[in-house]
Order: C-alpha cells, then structure tokens, then sequence
C-alpha cells in the first residue's frame, strides 16, 4: 500500500487514515509535522491506489502489514470517515500496534436503509468526478495546495461508479466489532454536530461502549471539519497526543 510520508522518522509516528476519495484530508494536520513522523497511506480507491477495488477486510490486512514494516513499538492511529472507521477496526484487532486512537466521524452505527440510500445516489453522484473544475473548487473549499489539488483532479477522475458505492456500500458497523469494549488504550472520537444523526450516535455509543473512549462534538462543525475547522480540532488533537 502506497503512503505519503512527512517529517523526521526518528520522532514517533501519528498514522492517519483519510476519507474516502480524499487522500490529503489531514493536509491542515500536516504542520504536525514539526513534532511527530507523519504516515498517510492512500486507501483503496483513492489517490495512488485508486485502482484497487475497496473492502474492508483486504484494506485492514494491508494497513496492519504497513504499520508493522514501519518498525515503530506503537504509532498513534487516527482516521477521519471512512478512514475512522478502519481505526476502529485496527485497534479492535491490532491494539498492541498502538499507544492510542482518534476516530473523526467514524460511521459505524449506520443503519441499512440508510446505507440503500448513499448507495443509490452514489451510482449518480459519482460522476461528479469527472469534472475537474468541480474538484478545483471542492480543493479550495478545502485549502488543498495547488500540488494536492491537481493530484486530486488526476486520481479522482479513475474512481469508478462501482468503487465510489463500495465506500458505502461496504461498512464496518459497531455491533459486529465484538471486541472493541475490551480496547485499554485511550481514544478519542469526535464529530460535528452538524452532522447526520446516525454519525452523532456513532460517537456516542463509541463512547458508551467502552469507557476509554472519550466524546466530543464540535458546535458549528459539518462532516468535514479537519479540513474546515482545524482551529478547533487542531489543538485538541495535539493536547490527546501528550496524553
């Protein structure tokens, strides 16, 4: 699995899992690179692997390979949607890999006719992609650097109807995800509480179900606020990481 690589390797290591179709959805994370060794693998579908098909399974094997050849003791994880949703699976299998966990808008109490839905329009949304210009403008929406946005045009025009279902399509749901009440280290799940109710109960029962889990929802802030609302979570992340 490709990944994208910033900062000294001798500091520790902060793994991030980003979004689907948005591999620089930590780019206002980034400047966390002055204090810690920065790791962003690209997820099937997206950037540099856009051309292998996602699911779950093949995805956690390939990202729990990768971290081991990091040859750290434990990096921190933190994923952002669909890359939250992976760091719940991650720790929930291969928790001696980290020393604690964030999951941003990690949907994994998602209910099936909601599911339908996504993947319904998702057969007709995706072809959005196709239009660079769209992608410009969602890019600067997003304070993408010139680099990452034309990145984004190249990759995002490869992502097929068929994959962009699969992000939805696919789940990692809470409930099957038996052994997540038994996680020690501590973590961190956040959401906006603009966001849809089923995100907002993700987190909660994040938090419920395992006591070392800690819940915070940001007022004003939609779905993608790592990018939009770095000046709220920026230094809450970094005053977790100390932890």
């Amino acid at each position: 699995m490709y990944y994208d690589e910033y900062g000294k390797r001798e500091n520790h290591t902060i793994v991030f899992l980003h979004g689907a179709a948005a591999t620089d959805t930590f780019c206002n994370q980034y400047c966390f690179k002055d204090k810690y060794h920065l790791v962003v693998p690209h997820l099937y579908g997206s950037g540099k692997e856009v051309g292998e098909f996602y699911e779950p399974e093949k995805t956690i094997k390939a990202l729990a390979d990768l971290i081991k050849k990091l040859g750290k003791d434990k990096v921190t994880l933190v994923g952002h949607s669909l890359g939250g949703e992976l760091a719940v699976a991650m720790v929930s299998r291969y928790e001696y890999l980290f020393d604690k966990a964030v999951f941003l808008s990690a949907w994994v109490c998602a209910t099936q006719n909601t599911i339908d839905k996504y993947v319904k329009i998702a057969k007709y949304s995706s072809f959005a992609l196709r239009f660079g210009w769209l992608i410009k403008l969602q890019a600067k929406y997003w304070h993408y650097t010139k680099q990452q946005t034309e990145f984004m045009v190249e990759y995002s025009k490869k992502i097929t109807p068929e994959q962009y279902a699969a992000w939805f399509k696919n789940r990692i749901l809470l409930d099957e995800t038996t052994n997540y009440k038994n996680i020690k280290i501590p973590m961190l799940a956040v959401c906006g509480k603009k966001e849809l109710k089923e995100m907002i109960r993700s987190i909660e029962e994040l938090g419920r179900r395992n006591l070392n889990c800690k819940t915070i929802f940001l007022e004003n802030a939609n779905h993608d606020f790592p990018l939009r609302k770095a000046d709220q979570i920026n230094p809450i992340l970094l005053d977790f990481f100390k932890l």
